[in-house]
């Protein structure tokens, strides 16, 4: 069988996935190969970037999972820095936990972005260690706190270049007190600023986009002390059971935010989906599979990247609350991970599914794939259920097309629909279908495509995860 010179099978022994076979499409096509991974040394940017939250209250072990981050290909990791981590004793900073991940993130050609969190409560009003905690706020506190970021900046500013400030300050008792972190984002962006002017700054890392008056309040807040321009970026998060949900909730709140400042960026910061019922933390409520999981994040991935949205997959690893004394009466594993791992000793037992799938997505996906808007098409499916994003080549005259059924929340079973979809202008000349979630991909027959009138229809087995219509150059 004739190979494309793309195609090439997994080589680290790790790496192993039942994969289904071509005759489950449903149609007569031939398999012609699998998606190559890359490593993120050999890729030069992408929007597709992972999580390796939680370190910094030792939840998870980056020892034992650092070996699977590079061959994942996402570009960037978000890390949190973890004061009262660094500093147990007051005035006295130990970066070495921290440096090691940093550096060691840097040699995979992964970047790493840092969130200067959480509080410290070897100080008097400095706030708390977990997420919903408390923010500092004594003057005694706030002292601390600046103390800190300016070691942490000076230390890491030629290795980092991109802070968020704070991670989900509207969360339990603080979204009553816009005003907290308002204060405390504006000192810490001043800050920054000073030590390192070209510094992206990412605000406000919200957990709830539909809060139009507490953003409202904080961008109060930092126009009256003409501190706006402190913001380069907003980050945000979500968890709906629906991947392609939220965005209604997104534009109105960029629109909020662009009145005050129109240069400011938007990116997905953290959103992901477990692999089991009764997960801790956001959709543990839910019979979540590997398979549905996979799926969930591909389609969420897609939705953000296909609006030329930077995208941060929660989380590379699992991780476990099982020491934590706040949590006796909760569920203790966050199996959002990619990677499953012992609950008491933090290794990691098996690569899940959605590694695999963000692994492909991550290699064709790749800074080379411009989105583009406006992109004309039509198809018999019904409204609604078909999500369609389009990428153009930077270097070569050929598109790669991102479809699947959705509006509903994944299943766990494979079902594909035959579905015509006509594109007003669609570049390929050597056209091939790609299962991102499987990696495999398949030359579409001639008989599956016509062209007409400049317009271009394409006969695919689609299901409730993307697939890709592109040229084989594309994949080259």
């Amino acid at each position: 069988m004739k190979k494309f010179p793309y195609i090439i099978v997994l080589g680290f022994v790790f790496f192993s996935c039942v994969q289904k076979t071509p005759s489950e499409l449903g149609v007569d096509w031939k398999e012609t190969g699998k998606i190559n991974p890359r490593h993120a040394k050999d890729i030069v940017t992408s929007n597709l970037w992972v999580g390796g939250e939680t370190l910094d209250r030792d939840y998870a072990n980056y020892e034992a999972y650092k070996k699977y981050l590079g061959p994942l290909g996402a570009k960037k990791l978000r890390l949190q820095s973890g004061w009262a981590k660094t500093e147990k004793e007051k005035g006295v900073y130990d970066f070495r936990w921290l440096d090691a991940i940093v550096d060691d993130a840097l040699s995979q050609g992964v970047r790493p972005w840092l969130q200067i969190s959480y509080g410290n409560p070897i100080y008097e009003g400095a706030g708390t260690v977990d997420l919903g905690g408390g923010i500092p706020h004594s003057e005694e506190g706030l002292a601390a706190w600046e103390r800190y970021a300016h070691a942490l900046v000076t230390h890491f500013k030629g290795r980092v270049d991109e802070w968020e400030i704070w991670n989900e300050p509207d969360l339990g008792e603080n979204k009553k007190k816009p005003e907290l972190y308002s204060e405390l984002f504006y000192r810490t962006g001043k800050i920054i600023r000073e030590l390192q002017p070209q510094a992206t700054i990412i605000a406000l890392s919200i957990a709830h986009l539909n809060d139009l008056a507490y953003l409202t309040r904080f961008l109060e807040y930092q126009k009256e002390r003409n501190a706006l321009s402190f913001i380069d970026v907003v980050s945000f998060h979500g968890y709906p059971k629906i991947p392609e949900s939220t965005f209604e909730g997104l534009e109105k709140y960029r629109e909020c935010v662009w009145q005050y400042n129109p240069d400011v960026k938007f990116i997905q910061g953290e959103t992901g989906c477990p692999s089991t019922k009764g997960s801790s933390g956001a959709l543990g409520d839910h019979d979540w599979t590997e398979l549905t999981q996979a799926k969930w994040n591909l389609r969420r991935a897609m939705a953000h990247i296909g609006r030329d949205i930077p995208f941060s997959m929660f989380l590379l690893c699992e991780f476990s609350y099982l020491n934590h004394p706040g949590y006796v009466n909760r569920n203790k594993l966050n199996t959002k991970g990619l990677l499953s791992i012992d609950e008491k000793t933090q290794d990691v037992t098996h690569v899940k599914e959605a590694y695999f799938a963000y692994q492909n997505l991550c290699a064709v996906f790749t800074g080379d794939a411009i989105p583009e808007s406006n992109f004309g098409y039509s198809s018999d499916s019904d409204a609604g259920e078909l999500s369609v994003f389009a990428f153009k080549h930077s270097r070569k005259d050929v598109h790669a097309v991102a479809v699947w059924l959705s509006g509903k929340i994944p299943s766990d079973t494979n079902e594909y629909r035959m579905t015509m979809i006509t594109f007003d202008h669609l570049l390929v000349k050597k056209p091939v279908f790609i299962d991102v979630r499987t990696g495999k991909v398949y030359r579409i027959p001639k008989k599956y495509m016509k062209k007409e009138n400049g317009k271009t229809s394409v006969s695919v087995p689609l299901y409730d995860s993307p697939c890709v219509i592109t040229d084989v150059s594309f994949l080259e």
